[in-house]
């Protein structure tokens, strides 16, 4: 019997299919956003992933169908990479939490928000797999690494774009966005600057990784090669630099920090690492003084720039800090208020429809009263809502047992004594921070920062006492694996780190979670390469031949000159071109809505830029170490312009040509047609590029015997590969395609209704609903146009469609209150007004039962009692708000209806109470009111009114003088006197003589008061 393992070339093409897979999303999910649909962002980059895993995926499938005597030793497989098995538990949890979430379907399929459903968290787990399972070859592994630093390159190009250094001038960037000004802080194509900043410090390890391997070549070609790898970091930096973010900040910082010290543990430099604490301990201190109240360097914030957000505690950051530590206090109160929900979570995707119960009330304070978090901004505590404790467990073991593969194949954990400090010191320090937050007054708001600040503090600890304590006599690393294989992980798990520090204070996007596990499936499949012979090992960032060992002898022959293979070399050449084709392409989508010539020049000289740039990194790259002239790499060159701008160009025509129907469209369904048209082109382009790629690749030999076109058994198998690509295309456009053409109809919409084309924008939200049903952001947004249109009845009956497709979200039902407070105003008999009304509270009863805890809703309600002119209801509501979080605007409400109430003293009061927020305000409004008590003849409030006033303002005479006349109304001429004393110092010159008078005419008033009290003389 032969037991070769046998891969029919079908089933190899769907390895090279696969490995194409991983790198079009590592390329397009950071690079693309859809300025065509509602969202732009997010939600496009999780339909591309997750299309491009099923692609994946069922190529994988028919690869093992087509592989004959494929080991499935699953007892080998736990003792080589048990981790793999922990990966898929994780799945099973999520899908259990999900099966039986609060909201099941959503869970499942995703939130409009995001769509980071199960589903996507899936693809995740499907990339992971197929990279640790089909990374087998050092060609592969730098494929994958160069793709990540060639897409960064347009990334950190266009946030320099957006905000340019001064030297450039303004107005680089093509677009106009509607995010906030860009110009403060770059959003790229992440659509925000923590985002962006979030995804740089997962790739700035890898470029320097790279920077250095090339470095090391000591040739020409090598230093050109990281000259232009510097030049990406810098993009890089200054890209993090302008997104201004401090999550990511402290993971760039986390990165570094653990890079250096993995590094000299292993290299045993210990001043390095004692170089290291030094800086860790300065960089504190610095810290500590800086947010010092009255700190000797208070004077020098100013000085330190983006860098002044995280060297003081008040302002922003101290707004940023509250606003954590409320979000924090709100994930507690989740996780406290259903205790059988603790093992597995209440579900993905569920943290929006939480929230709205147990958002503390100042949250409101900090971000708005319309404002809901829908992430914990900490991963740990959103991991343990979402998956639970069993969740939670099993994605920190996870990272510690690849922390644990890498230390231990870099030698950092080498014996037994080794392995029990580390799981010592890993339990030791959770122990020491779980006893720190029970004995902390609210310790435990910092749950979800302990947890992983223990994880990091161990792994930091463990480092620093393997420096101190590695015999001095261990055999150092010989230089050329150094570079090819320990300074990789390195770089790897320094990336890891920082993003797993970073979403301690954000949460994960789709591109952070894909290139996190990437990263994990690219550490586990590094391994295995390193363990290959070194006479295999060669180079394929610069070289295409085999280099022979060098004799060790005084004078070694020279070796053979490698024999060139130029089928090979163009082979990967055009590789890279496809993919630089895909990029420009892709920009040329992004941007094809620019209208203006100015822009449009902006646009093509950012086009050639990235195109130039990429084509001398792409050729440099590929011919570092082949002495060819330089005509015959120029030829290279003209030859990558060619193929990847007639590739980028092609696709800019095909998705011009659909969008130009917009222009000359007759009926809204026939422009949106063509939208939907560009759409369905987007995917069946990155289709093609996917198996051109895979055409492209050079085949793999996998121990293969024979290699027949088919497996045996091919004509039994054909049906179930067709049903496998029919089910794959289903889902694909069932779950990816039909998503974002709602969502092209729904931007449509949007866009209409802003220009009130009213019958319009219906017409395309009934589009979007008819492909995305149960979307309640559509009814929503589709309501506000029958609103604009006049026509209330449908609009009641859009929000309860909507409610009945998504009952548990808060806006929902807000908008539906608001829907008939504005319907009361729009009627003219008096109970119908009053009918509406009615339902509008009815509606806030239901509000503030889903959410009790926010003072906007008890507001809210509050207006809808004064427009029926229960105001006596209304200080009730105004009343329950004021019990959940005091605030100015509310004290000027109730002021305002005690007013309407003709209630001076609670008016007064209300009023008063404004000075704890603005004194001026406060005296605005009592100013004006003691005057008008004054004409209604209510003298002591108008006296009461201007004695507060005295309080605020000491310093102003009028509030004296006005007292004085009230009391001299009610004839208490002494008290009058006295206060009309006390003003005359403070009137100005032009007033003396006034007060001067009347102070005369109040003694005259008192003496003649005393004549006529003067008893009768005696007898």
């Amino acid at each position: 019997m032969d037991d070769k393992i046998t891969t029919s070339r079908l089933g190899s093409f769907c390895g090279r299919v696969i490995e194409a897979g991983w790198l079009l999303a590592l390329v397009l999910v950071p690079l693309f956003f859809n300025p065509y649909t509602q969202r732009a962002f997010e939600a496009d980059k999780t339909f591309i992933c997750r299309s491009l895993a099923c692609l994946m995926l069922i190529a994988w499938l028919v690869k093992f169908l087509e592989t004959r005597n494929r080991p499935l030793n699953l007892r080998e497989t736990w003792q080589k990479t048990p981790v793999v098995f922990f990966v898929g538990l994780l799945g099973l949890i999520f899908l259990i939490s999900s099966l039986f979430s609060i909201v099941p379907r959503l869970s499942l399929g995703g939130f409009y928000l995001r769509d980071e459903g199960f589903i996507t968290f899936i693809a995740y787990l499907v990339i992971f797999f197929l990279i640790w399972q089909e990374l087998k070859t050092k060609k592969q592994l730098h494929r994958l690494l160069f793709t990540i630093v060639l897409v960064s390159v347009p990334i950190s190009l266009y946030s320099i774009c957006q905000s340019p250094p001064e030297w450039l001038g303004e107005g680089l960037d093509p677009l106009r966005w509607r995010l906030g000004d860009v110009r403060a802080r770059a959003t790229s194509t992440f659509g925000g600057p923590i985002y962006l900043a979030a995804y740089l410090i997962m790739v700035l390890p890898i470029t320097v990784y790279l920077a250095i391997r090339s470095f090391a070549v000591k040739n020409i070609s090598g230093t050109l090669l990281g000259a232009f790898y510097s030049l990406i970091i810098l993009c890089q930096i200054y890209g993090f630099w302008v997104a201004r973010s401090r999550g990511p900040m402290i993971g760039l910082l986390a990165a570094f920090f653990f890079f250096t010290l993995i590094y000299g543990a292993l290299k045993r430099k210990k001043m390095i690492v004692v170089g290291l604490i030094t800086l860790v301990l300065c960089t504190g201190t610095l810290l500590v003084l800086l947010n010092l109240p009255n700190s000797p360097l208070e004077s020098t914030k100013k000085h330190f720039g983006f860098l002044g957000r995280i060297t003081t505690t008040t302002g922003e950051a101290g707004r940023t800090i509250q606003v954590r530590k409320t979000t924090w206090n709100g994930a507690l109160s989740i996780l406290r208020s259903n205790p059988t929900r603790l093992a597995f979570g209440h579900g993905l995707e569920s943290l929006f429809f939480l929230y709205h119960r147990h958002t503390p009330p100042d949250f409101a304070r900090f971000e708005g009263s319309i404002a809901i978090p829908d992430h914990s901004h900490n991963e740990t505590f959103d991991l343990l809502i979402t998956g639970g404790i069993f969740g939670l467990i099993v994605y920190l073991f996870i990272l510690i047992m690849i922390i644990y593969a890498v230390f231990k194949w870099l030698g950092l954990i080498a014996v037994t004594r080794d392995r029990r400090l580390f799981i010592g010191l890993l339990i030791g320090t959770f122990g020491v921070g779980l006893l720190i937050l029970a004995l902390m007054k609210n310790g435990f708001t910092w749950l979800g920062l302990m947890i992983p600040f223990t994880l990091v503090t161990a792994l930091a600890i463990y480092l620093i006492i393997h420096v101190f304590t590695r015999p001095a006599n261990a055999p150092a690393e010989e230089p050329d694996k150094f570079l090819n294989i320990h300074l990789l992980l390195i770089a790897l798990i320094s990336a890891v780190l920082a993003h797993f520090v970073e979403v301690q204070f954000l949460f994960a996007v789709t591109t952070t979670n894909l290139y996190l596990w990437a990263y994990l499936a690219v550490i586990l499949g590094v391994i295995p390469i390193a363990a290959l012979k070194k006479t295999a090992a060669t180079d394929p960032e610069t070289s295409n031949g085999p280099k022979k060992k060098k004799k060790k002898s005084a004078a070694p022959a020279a070796p053979p000159a490698p024999v060139f293979d130029l089928t090979a070399y163009l082979s990967q050449f055009i590789i890279y071109a496809v993919l630089a084709g895909l990029i420009i392409g892709i920009l040329f989508f992004e941007l094809a809505r620019l209208k203006s010539f100015a822009d449009l020049n902006k646009a093509i000289w950012f086009f050639i830029t990235v195109w130039l740039f990429s084509g001398i990194l792409i050729v440099t790259k590929i011919t570092a170490r082949e002495k060819k002239s330089f005509a015959w790499h120029f030829n290279f060159y003209l030859l990558y312009l060619v193929l990847s701008g007639t590739l980028g160009l092609a696709f800019w025509s095909m998705t011009s040509f659909l969008l130009t129907q917009l222009n000359i469209h007759k009926t809204v369904a026939f422009a949106l047609n063509s939208h939907f048209q560009m759409v369905i082109f987007l995917f069946l382009w990155i289709a093609i590029n996917l198996f051109t790629l895979a055409v492209l690749f050079p085949a793999r030999s996998d121990k293969t015997g024979s290699t027949p076109l088919v497996s045996s058994g091919f004509a039994l198998k054909l049906p179930f590969y067709l049903i496998l690509c029919l089910a794959a295309g289903v889902f694909i456009y069932q779950f990816n395609i039909k998503r974002a053409q709602a969502d092209v109809a729904c931007r449509f919409a949007v866009d209409r209704a802003e220009k009130k084309q009213w019958d319009v924008s219906l017409e395309a939200y009934k589009l979007s609903l008819k492909l995305e049903p149960k979307t309640g952001k559509y009814y929503d947004l589709m309501q506000r146009s029958y609103t604009g249109q006049g026509n209330f009845g449908q609009a009641e009956k859009k929000l309860e469609e909507a409610r009945a497709v998504e009952p548990l979200n808060f806006f929902l039902v807000k908008s539906q209150a608001r829907l008939y407070r504005d319907w009361s105003q729009k009627i003219r008999p008096p109970a119908e007004r009053e009918k509406k009304l009615d339902q509008a509270i009815t509606v806030y009863e239901q509000l503030a039962a889903m959410t009790p805890l926010r003072p906007s809703v008890f507001l809210d309600w509050a207006e809808i009692y004064i427009l029926k002119k229960d105001y006596q209801s209304a200080v009730l509501k105004y009343r329950q708000a004021l019990a959940l979080d005091e605030s100015r605007n509310l004290y000027i409400l109730l002021g305002n209806t005690y007013r309407q109430m003709n209630k001076p003293d609670e008016t007064m009061a209300a009023y008063e109470k404004v000075s704890r927020w603005d004194v001026s305000r406060s005296y605005d409004l009592l100013a004006p009111l003691g005057q008008k008590y004054f004409e209604q003849k209510k003298y002591e409030a108008s006296i009461r009114a201007n004695l507060i006033l005295i309080k605020f303002r000491p310093e102003n005479y009028i509030p004296y003088q006005n007292a004085a006349v009230g009391y001299d109304t009610l004839n208490q001429f002494a008290t009058a006197l006295r206060y009309s004393q006390k003003a005359l110092p403070l009137a100005p010159p032009e007033k003396k003589k006034v007060v001067r008078d009347f102070i005369k005419q109040l003694e005259n008033k008192m003496k003649k008061k005393q004549g006529q009290k003067k008893p009768p003389p005696k007898k």
